[in-house]
């Protein structure tokens, strides 16, 4: 019940508003009008009166519409912009994430490298060489853990590594 008085005049109730008046407005200028000349004038005068008057009403409402438009094309405008800008981030976001993945496929071969020349050694007994090699793996897991944004995932491999190293020296 509240809401319905929240919300009285709606269109349809302006609407029948109108047209009540205009229908009594009617009769009562038929009633108290005794020349029928006199009537057409006044009926003439207020059909020109009303048409003038839908016509500004006309005129209001495209202004009120252009400028409603105007309003919801600057704010898409701003949300376009926004969502650029966010795609320029992620684009270069991206280009960073795969610059990074490049750096660390090179550190990964040249430790792969120093670990096969490193296998090589061990078969060869040969002791000294073996501790520099593994300083050298040792120094590039540091590197390639220094450099990195993503810590948590490197870090635990870098740890595994660096025990499996410990434990071969």
């Amino acid at each position: 019940m509240i809401d319905k008085m929240r919300n009285f005049p709606t269109k349809k109730d302006m609407t029948y508003w109108i047209l009540i008046l205009i229908i009594i407005l009617t009769v009562v200028s038929v009633w108290r009008t005794n020349d029928s000349s006199m009537l057409t004038n006044q009926l003439t005068l207020g059909g020109t009166l009303l048409s003038i008057f839908l016509a500004i009403i006309a005129i209001i409402f495209s202004f009120i519409q252009s400028s409603d438009t105007s309003s919801h094309n600057k704010e898409i405008i701003v949300k376009i912009n926004e969502l650029t800008q966010n795609m320029k981030y992620l684009n270069d976001l991206n280009s960073d994430t795969a610059d990074e993945i490049v750096k660390r496929k090179r550190n990964l071969k040249e430790i792969d490298g120093i670990l096969d020349e490193l296998k090589l050694e061990i078969g060869n007994k040969n002791l000294s060489t073996n501790k520099d090699k593994l300083n050298e793996i040792l120094v590039k897991i540091e590197e390639s853990q220094s450099n990195s944004s993503n810590s948590d995932e490197i870090y635990s491999e870098i740890l595994v590594l660096e025990k499996m190293l410990y434990i071969i020296i």
